[in-house]
């Protein structure tokens, strides 16, 4: 699907793909070889399915940035190349170049295993005039 000159593609479960002039990724899961090297990635939440650290080996790169919550920090100093952390939680504002954005709260209200006191993100991420709302695991 195009917006404007943005490419956004549902790579499966809660992982999308977004390219304008950076690459873009939310949550890989179970993603395929031989796509596109990322210069960010989005993590809402150190569960397996949407912090796999065998994903995101397909897709860094030398200074890739990983955006995420802290307990997916432990996970993610594993990889050969040197990348870029960024430890972020809901309220906060983030700006890298023309990729504007803020950090939501994501839960759930009736599932033990997503609950409101975690520190888990959702993401708003605002570029060429378009705004990409990725909810994380939330009701």
């Amino acid at each position: 699907m195009k917006i404007g000159e943005i490419e956004l593609k549902w790579l499966g479960h809660s992982g999308f793909f977004i390219k304008n002039s950076k690459t873009i990724y939310i949550d890989p899961y179970n993603i395929k070889e031989g796509l596109e090297k990322a210069d960010l990635i989005f993590i809402t939440h150190s569960h397996y399915d949407h912090c796999s650290i065998a994903d995101l080996q397909k897709i860094v790169k030398e200074g890739t940035k990983i955006i995420m919550p802290a307990d997916c920090q432990s996970k993610i100093t594993r990889f050969k190349v040197p990348i870029q952390i960024e430890v972020v939680e809901p309220g906060r504002e983030f700006s890298f170049g023309e990729i504007k954005g803020a950090v939501f709260p994501a839960y759930n209200i009736d599932k033990s295993f997503h609950p409101k006191d975690e520190q888990w993100n959702g993401y708003l991420i605002k570029m060429n005039d378009v705004i990409i709302y990725h909810a994380g695991d939330t009701d």
